[in-house]
């Protein structure tokens, strides 16, 4: 065994070609607290793989018809062992995959999380169905205070400053500034008429 390999009871080595056990209901009980079992390991019973990795708890990566996966030492037989002095592991296609906190059972293929570990989820942009009979615009406001009109500034509050909207996009402003123009201030679309909103 190579210096730089941790050693192990079982007696396993990166590049031994092993066997995984062929009692189904046996492995399944053996991989608990070991890896796992997914059911996409039923077709690894019985076939022979060789040793990727070896983990410090003494669990063992075999990869076995293309796919690496995690078992209990025990639910391995060897059939050969590595040439003495082959430290490092087979160069294979996909990466090993062992995350901190524990070890997968499933395959090597890279799987992403679909949401980051400090998700945050996206604002709900979704048209909100309100009360009024008139379009939520710029001039009014969900705070409490008094609207104005986004031209001017002026309060709507006295018979200068009466709400106007414009159709068909629904922007407001005050009678006295709506006189002044003949599209719309904030889309630039033509004002078709304009219509008094009574709040």
């Amino acid at each position: 065994m190579a210096q730089d390999q941790p050693s192990f009871s079982h007696g396993l080595s990166i590049g031994d070609r092993v066997q995984v056990m062929g009692d189904e209901k046996r492995v399944k009980q053996l991989q608990v607290d070991h890896g796992g079992w997914v059911d996409a390991m039923a077709g690894t019973i019985g076939q022979k793989g060789k040793i990727a990795r070896l983990y410090q708890d003494g669990d063992v990566r075999v990869e076995v018809n293309g796919s690496s996966w995690t078992y209990n030492p025990a639910c391995l037989r060897v059939i050969e062992k590595a040439a003495i002095g082959s430290s490092q592991p087979p160069a294979t296609s996909t990466p090993t995959y062992k995350p901190t906190s524990s070890k997968p059972s499933y395959s090597t293929k890279p799987s992403y999380s679909t949401k980051p570990a400090s998700y945050i989820p996206p604002p709900d942009l979704s048209p909100k169905k309100t009360s009024q009979s008139a379009p939520k615009t710029a001039s009014t406001t969900s705070s409490g205070e008094k609207p104005s009109c986004i031209v001017c500034f002026e309060d709507f509050d006295d018979d200068q400053h009466k709400v106007i909207a414009f159709l068909p996009c629904g922007h407001t402003t005050c009678s006295k500034c709506s006189v002044k123009v003949s599209q719309c201030h904030v889309c630039r679309k033509p004002i078709a008429s304009k219509i008094p909103i009574y709040m």
